[in-house]
C-alpha cells in the first residue's frame, strides 16, 4: 500500500492528474492492508474527480469500510454507487453482508 500511494504521488507530481484505474488500485492496496482511512480518502477524491466511478472502485472503498468495520460509510457507498447506476457485483454483496456481521 505504501508503495502505492508513492506512486500515485509521482503521477501527480508529474501531472499526470487523477487517473481512476490509479487511484482504485491505490484504494484497493489501502483496503487491503488494512489501511481503511487512506482508502477511503482516496476514494473521496475520486469522487471529486471529473470520471464517473467505476465498480472497482466501489469495490475497493466497500472492501474497505468492511474491513474498517465501518457500517455507515459502507451503507452510504452502496446507496451512492446505486444513485450512480453502478450494478453491484457478487463481491459488493458480500461486503455488504460482511459490515453487518
Amino acid at each position: 500500500w505504501e508503495h502505492a500511494l508513492q506512486l500515485l504521488q509521482a503521477m501527480r507530481s508529474q501531472d499526470f492528474g487523477l487517473s481512476l484505474v490509479a487511484y482504485s488500485a491505490a484504494c484497493s492496496a489501502c483496503a487491503k492492508a488494512f489501511q481503511w482511512q487512506r482508502a477511503l480518502s482516496l476514494f473521496r477524491a475520486l469522487r471529486r474527480g471529473p470520471e464517473p466511478l467505476s465498480l472497482a472502485s466501489y469495490d475497493a472503498a466497500l472492501e474497505a469500510s468492511v474491513r474498517g468495520r465501518r457500517l455507515r460509510s459502507a451503507v452510504e457507498i452502496f446507496g451512492q454507487m446505486r444513485r450512480d447506476a453502478v450494478e453491484p457485483d457478487s463481491f459488493l454483496y458480500e461486503c455488504m453482508v460482511g459490515v453487518c456481521e
